[in-house]
C-alpha cells in the first residue's frame, strides 16, 4: 500500500515511515498540509496519515482543503495526534477522517491500526461525496 505521511515533525515522519516500510508499505513524505494536498494529487497514495492538529500551515486554515483532497481523490484520511491522550482518550475526531491514531504512537501496533482503519475506511469517502451530492442537490 502506498502510504502519504504528513507530519511537521521530522523525527515522528521517519518513525512512522519506518514501521510501515517494515510491513511492506511504500512512503510518500510530506512536511505542510500544501506538500500533503500536492503529494495527494502527483502520487495518488492508497492512504493518507497526517498529523493534522499540528501540521502547518494550520489546520485551521489549511485543514479543509487536506479533507476535500482526500474525499476528491478518495484516498481515507487518519488523524495521528498527540490531542488524544490518556488522559483524554478518544477526544480526537476530526470530521472527515476514518479514525485517528493517538502520539505517542505505540511502535509495537502501529502498523496493524493502520491496517485496521485503512480496511475500515471502505466505501468512507463515497458515503461523504454522496452525502455533499444530496445536499447540492436540493
Amino acid at each position: 500500500m502506498k502510504v502519504l505521511i504528513a507530519d511537521d515533525n521530522p523525527a515522528d515522519l521517519l518513525m512512522q515511515a519506518d514501521l510501515l516500510v517494515l510491513e511492506g508499505h511504500t512512503i510518500v513524505r510530506a512536511h505542510s498540509v500544501i506538500d500533503a494536498v500536492r503529494a495527494i494529487v502527483a502520487q495518488a497514495p492508497d492512504l493518507i496519515l497526517a498529523d493534522i492538529a499540528r501540521l502547518e500551515p494550520s489546520f485551521v486554515d489549511y485543514g479543509s482543503i487536506l479533507l476535500a483532497a482526500s474525499v476528491i481523490y478518495d484516498v481515507p484520511l487518519i488523524a495521528v495526534s498527540a490531542d488524544d491522550t490518556i488522559d483524554r482518550p478518544g477526544v480526537v475526531h476530526y470530521e472527515g477522517c476514518v479514525g485517528s491514531i493517538s502520539k505517542p504512537i505505540d511502535t509495537r501496533a502501529f502498523a496493524a491500526n493502520v491496517l485496521r482503519l485503512a480496511n475500515q475506511a471502505v466505501g468512507h469517502n463515497q458515503a461523504i461525496l454522496s452525502e455533499i451530492n444530496k445536499c447540492l442537490s436540493k
